[in-house]
């Protein structure tokens, strides 16, 4: 994801009042213990560091992007159990050492590569999440094909080849983008899905719904939540 300053606050509206992340937070949560420490690779603007530090001793954040990595060292001054690292996986953290290991949507590069999976399994004692795309993710546009493989079916295949022991959940959630009025959801779909203002604005006006003083962009989605057991 390429950010941009619009892209960012749309981000984090979304993350407020669509039911991502807290539809996989809740399934991580009781596999966290109060002394453990936890990276989270791609953290973006934290949204999982945010409701994830009351239960754990520190979080580590890797974000090579500055936009994100700005907000999040901003909350990082509030609150320190949350550290931001500056840089791409995983040449920043030689050393590091954590109980439990976050990647959401963070691309095949680190999810789906047979030695980027080998290094977070050295980097991790306990449990390693990962989250990746298991449909269309276009705001029902239509835009998307998901035929097989799919990406989190690529990391599974590793996964096997190295005779990690690890469980899948495939989760449907909804990760809609409140909007304020259809001049604005138009700019999200057309930035969003890559196509022209005019088909933005058809579809805005298929799919949008009111939402208190502004309109909501629904989007739903399925998503693979992929649970690596350390021994």
């Amino acid at each position: 994801m390429k950010w941009t300053e619009s892209r960012l606050r749309w981000y984090l509206e979304a993350g407020k009042r669509s039911e991502y992340p807290q539809v996989f937070i809740k399934r991580i949560k009781p596999y966290l213990r109060k002394e453990d420490i936890l990276l989270d690779i791609g953290s973006g603007p934290g949204l999982f560091s945010r409701e994830l530090a009351s239960s754990v001793k520190k979080i580590y954040n890797l974000e090579p992007a500055p936009l994100p990595r700005k907000h999040l060292e901003k909350i990082a001054e509030n609150c320190r159990k949350i550290e931001v690292i500056s840089g791409f996986w995983p040449q920043e953290l030689p050393g590091l050492i954590v109980d439990v290991t976050i990647s959401a949507f963070s691309g095949a590069v680190v999810m789906a590569d047979r030695e980027s999976l080998l290094k977070i399994v050295d980097k991790t004692r306990r449990y390693i999440f990962l989250i990746a795309p298991a449909g269309p993710k276009d705001f029902g546009a239509g835009l998307e094909n998901a035929t097989p493989p799919l990406p989190y079916e690529h990391t599974e295949a590793f996964l096997k080849e190295l005779n990690l022991k690890f469980h899948t959940e495939l989760v449907s959630f909804d990760f809609g983008q409140p909007v304020a009025d259809m001049e604005e959801a138009t700019a999200f779909l057309a930035q969003q899905l890559r196509i022209s203002h005019r088909r933005a604005r058809e579809h805005a006006a298929r799919i949008a719904r009111p939402d208190g003083n502004g309109l909501y962009l629904p989007n739903p989605r399925q998503s693979a939540l992929i649970r690596i057991d350390i021994d």
